[in-house]
């Protein structure tokens, strides 16, 4: 009797130690599963944020390069306005001597 007692505790001591090293197998295995989970989702946040990044940057460029247009376009539209300006004022210096003309050739 005593010593299926023994033999009994021995059993129950190998299923025990049997059942730990299955959990700890187990454990081990949902903590490298998880381990993993967070490195895929910290590798697709990081791939998420560099794709922002570059959105951002090339919609800064865009923004950048119509300013530059928008200048460049008025730019063109003063030197249009000097070029009108400086006809404009020949024209009315012009006027001006003929006028001076007309007055003195009328003095005479």
């Amino acid at each position: 009797l005593h010593f299926e007692e023994e033999e009994n505790r021995l059993r129950e001591k190998a299923e025990a130690n049997a059942q730990k090293k299955a959990r700890m197998v187990e454990e081990m295995r949902q903590a490298n599963a998880y381990q993993k989970e967070l490195k895929e989702k910290r590798a697709a946040y990081e791939r998420e944020q560099e794709e922002i990044f570059r959105q951002n940057m090339l919609a800064k460029f865009k923004e950048d390069d119509r300013i530059e247009e928008m200048n460049a376009q008025r730019r063109r539209e003063k030197m249009e306005e000097h070029k009108r300006e400086v006809e404009r004022l020949k024209a009315h210096k012009e006027q001006m001597y003929l006028a001076q003309r007309e007055h003195e050739a009328a003095e005479h």
